[in-house]
């Protein structure tokens, strides 16, 4: 890693002189340089390390991937666990990743998909199925707590199985429902509480609180305005996740080995009767930690440590090293070349870039093999028979 002042300095040396005082946008000649090596190889230094922020449950299928995480730039995919077992994950396109789901074709497998400007990792794993509370299949059992009206299965709104449970909110603030079960299910080895939540509309809605336990008399509680996501409650549905580490005790004592009660209250004033909330697949989930190695985007460094896309002072860092920082060079005197040449400054071309920049390239890319795990694509009549290209 060399300072953006220690390149200058072998620039200078480099270029023969060239007066970088007439170099107009020089830190972003410097952006526009690494993207330009980062198109034609992968190099070392861009390779990091990072666990994904959620874990990685059955019946989820999409995790927010880093935001450095070049396109396609993912190498290895792994849960974390503390055995030497290995475990070899396929990276497939998103189409082919949802065609099979309807087959019920299993197996270790990812896809990236790009959602309204975030990448999106699909995973496809033996993850442990969740212990199911309520699965949005029946009302038997489920009553209205305060001013909620309305409690009917919703064939209509589904995330998880056939139907949800579906209620009206009324005015006040005492609104939810809750349910109990007929046969005892066991969470002391869950992790976290899911759930998803459907809101007809968020405004006057503040937060969700799912109680756990055997009766009104004894219960486990917590709450959460936010979604699996960390984001804020919207219109629609939201996956819902407590960990099971933040519920406190709300009355008597509560165990989490036989559950029998559950509730689901609705946080909020309301004015007037909102209907269509609804709620489906409140489980007990395990979860699995998993981390990736990819090329970042991220290339540059400030001084106080933090990856940045575009540098903006002298003070910033280049996080290349070896060879990397000549091949570097190269290309941003190919590029200051040009710029330079567009004012007027006699400069050789050919002497910087052209086919010598290619030569360089090329004997980078024996040298430094990408590490990206390629994506695959599968081409069949049905899914028990499979042409791999």
């Amino acid at each position: 890693m060399i300072t953006i002042t220690q390149f200058k300095d072998i620039l200078i040396s480099k270029s023969g002189g060239k007066p970088l005082g007439k170099v107009a946008n020089f830190y972003s000649i410097l952006w526009q340089a690494m993207m330009k090596v980062k198109k034609n190889v992968d190099i070392p230094s861009a390779m990091r390390t990072a666990q994904l922020t959620n874990p990685v449950y059955t019946d989820i299928k999409q995790y927010p991937l880093p935001a450095d995480v070049s396109l396609n730039g993912i190498c290895t995919l792994r849960p974390i666990i503390p055995n030497d077992v290995y475990y070899d994950f396929a990276n497939v396109n998103q189409r082919q990743l949802g065609v099979e789901e309807k087959f019920n074709y299993t197996s270790r497998r990812y896809g990236v998909r790009n959602i309204n400007g975030t990448q999106m990792l699909k995973i496809e794993d033996n993850t442990t199925s969740p212990t199911v509370i309520s699965a949005g299949d029946t009302v038997t059992g489920v009553t209205a707590i305060g001013v909620t009206t309305n409690i009917a299965l919703n064939y209509l709104q589904v995330k998880s199985g056939t139907s949800s449970v579906s209620f009206d909110v009324g005015i006040g603030t005492s609104n939810g429902i809750k349910g109990t079960l007929t046969t005892a299910v066991n969470l002391s080895t869950s992790k976290d509480i899911l759930m998803w939540l459907y809101l007809p509309t968020a405004t006057r809605f503040s937060a969700v609180t799912i109680k756990i336990g055997q009766s009104t008399a004894a219960y486990f509680t917590g709450t959460t305005a936010v979604d699996f996501f960390g984001n804020a409650l919207v219109d629609g549905w939201n996956l819902v996740r407590i960990p099971v580490s933040s519920f406190t005790t709300g009355a008597g004592s509560p165990n989490w080995t036989s559950v029998t009660y559950w509730e689901v209250d609705i946080v909020g004033t309301y004015a007037s009767v909102v209907a269509g909330f609804c709620i489906d697949s409140l489980v007990g989930q395990v979860g699995a930690l998993y981390e990736i190695d990819y090329y970042s985007d991220y290339q540059f460094q400030s001084l106080a440590g933090t990856r940045i896309a575009k540098p903006t002072t002298d003070t910033d860092s280049i996080i290349i090293a070896g060879d990397e920082i000549d091949l570097f060079l190269d290309q941003f005197i190919e590029i200051m070349t040009i710029d330079l040449k567009q004012q007027g400054v006699q400069v050789d071309y050919q002497e910087y870039g052209g086919n010598k920049l290619q030569a360089s390239y090329l004997d980078f890319k024996i040298k430094h093999p990408s590490m990206r795990q390629l994506m695959t694509t599968q081409y069949a009549v049905n899914p028990a028979s499979r042409i791999n290209y």
